[in-house]
């Protein structure tokens, strides 16, 4: 259920948006976007949600030119 989820990863207007959500898949060329139409309006939503953990880690190396040379040889000599 959608509020097991809200409340599991304290997002209290995820029903909300996911019903804003809908609204915009439904009506991409509405007059009034699903952010700002009545709740009323959007469709309701009973179904299932799924969450998948997943994570992303992004490094950046520092722009002094000697980390660069040296980052360009390493890639030179391990090429994937």
């Amino acid at each position: 259920m959608v509020s097991h989820v809200e409340n599991g990863l304290g997002l209290p207007k995820l029903q909300e948006e996911i019903r804003r959500f809908l609204y915009d898949q439904l009506y991409p060329f509405a007059d009034i976007p699903g952010d700002r139409v009545d709740l009323r309006i959007c469709p309701d939503f009973r179904g299932k949600v799924y969450v998948f953990n997943s994570a992303k880690a992004m490094f950046f190396a520092p722009s002094d030119q000697s980390v660069s040379r040296t980052k360009q040889v390493w890639y030179s000599e391990h090429g994937r």
